[in-house]
């Protein structure tokens, strides 16, 4: 209960204002989170290209759900159809199958064993053993549609060549979905984080603006509060994304088989179940893990940086700070600098080859502005020959109010030789 509590109070802190002062209307989780994206600009023919490949990929689901149509459909309205007695008639070969049924004073003919394509091989295998069975047994139970008599079919069930169509279509239709959004979202998120900035920007401290390079125009903004929730939220998007999907045809396609008798999906819906369980519980502590300890509410001005990938080695780094007006007051102390190390290593590899890093730090006081020119000569490497080119981080480390002691890391860009 306690970790359902957690969850109920951060999703309704997504769109709830984080209010921090009563001299200004804060903005909620989700406008933080889009203001602290990266400002790089969505690249026009990309999104072009997305929107034609999921135009073709809906096309494709569309003609597969049109193969599909009248089966399902048959499939589900078989659910009310009515139980009649039937034998034998004659069949040919191992898939072609015909059959005697009466309803009322009448007798009908039918040749339809279940819903969908029967060609393939599993299905000549299937009507061959029911062949082989009715030989021996004689009559067998068919089901015939009520407002049409001359309609019966022997298993109320998809073919394996029709329930092979309905997976294809689920991903297919959540790829061209993602595909979509992949279109659609950045661009809409360009504009809304754009005026978001400049919004904020009009808000800065002359004393910070007027040291940045044409009023700040060509400035980085870093937005440390939202590092780790940026980390936790796409992942935690994907996995409920993929979780429902998956939920929904577990769930729609086990209750319909049990309703139509055929418990071998019982087994299905288990293990999708037990899926969709783990899945929930790892996006739990990832959810869990990402507003659990967020970094302080600071913001880095980092001049000259905007839509910068590269970092020369010789270049120095002006980093300019604020706290942040829509965050809490979180930390008690807190310290930044600078890392670089190769593509493959990481942070905490890092720390542990250079113990003395936090000397090479500088001190943040709350509520105030500063700045600081980094050196990259005398930021420390990672030991041992560069292999795969290196990375420059920002490094913090802060104490919270409670005492606990925490760090991470914040990516720049590449380092290069100059």
């Amino acid at each position: 209960m306690e970790g359902l509590g957690f969850i109920r109070k951060h999703l309704n802190l997504l769109w709830s204002t984080n209010v921090v002062s009563d001299k200004r209307e804060n903005l909620s989780l989700v406008a933080r989170v889009v203001r602290a994206l990266d400002d790089s600009k969505p690249k026009w023919w990309k999104r072009l290209l997305a929107a034609v490949l999921a135009s073709l990929i809906l096309v494709g689901c569309g003609k597969i759900a049109e193969k599909l149509n009248s089966p399902f459909i048959d499939l589900v309205c078989s659910v009310w159809w009515e139980e009649a007695t039937a034998t034998l008639l004659d069949s040919h070969g191992q898939t072609a199958i015909r059959y005697s049924y009466e309803v009322g004073d009448q007798t009908f003919s039918g040749n339809q064993f279940s819903f969908g394509d029967i060609s393939g091989e599993l299905m000549e295998v299937k009507i061959a053993q029911f062949i082989e069975n009715q030989n021996l047994e004689g009559e067998f139970t068919v089901f015939v549609n009520p407002d049409a008599a001359g309609e019966a079919v022997i298993q109320r069930s998809l073919t394996p060549n029709a329930w092979m169509l309905i997976p294809l279509l689920l991903v297919l239709l959540a790829l061209s979905i993602a595909i979509a959004g992949y279109a659609v979202l950045p661009t809409l998120v360009y504009w809304w984080r754009g005026k978001l900035r400049r919004e904020f920007m009009l808000d800065t401290p002359e004393l910070i603006v007027s040291s940045l390079k044409d009023g700040g125009a060509g400035t980085k903004l870093l937005f440390s509060s939202m590092t780790i929730v940026h980390r936790g939220i796409w992942f935690l998007m994907w996995s409920i994304f993929w979780i429902l999907l998956i939920s929904l045809g577990a769930v729609g396609g086990g209750l319909l088989m049990i309703k139509l008798g055929d418990l071998r999906w019982i087994y299905i819906w288990a293990a999708l179940a037990s899926f969709v369980v783990v899945g929930l519980f790892i996006s739990w502590l990832i959810f869990r893990k990402s507003f659990s300890s967020q970094p302080p509410g600071v913001v880095f001005f980092l001049d000259g940086w905007k839509g910068k990938k590269s970092v020369l080695e010789d270049e120095k780094v002006s980093v300019h700070w604020m706290s942040d007006p829509d965050e809490k007051d979180n930390f008690r102390s807190c310290r930044v600098g600078l890392g670089r190390w190769q593509n493959e290593q990481s942070f905490s590899r890092w720390r542990k080859s250079h113990p003395d890093w936090r000397d090479t730090l500088v001190d943040i006081l709350r509520g105030t502005v500063g700045a600081h020119s980094f050196d990259l000569d005398t930021v420390g490497r990672f030991d041992g020959p560069v292999l795969l080119g290196e990375e420059l981080h920002l490094v913090m480390i802060w104490q919270e109010w409670d005492g606990k002691v925490r760090q991470t890391s914040i990516y720049l860009g590449r380092l290069h030789a100059s």
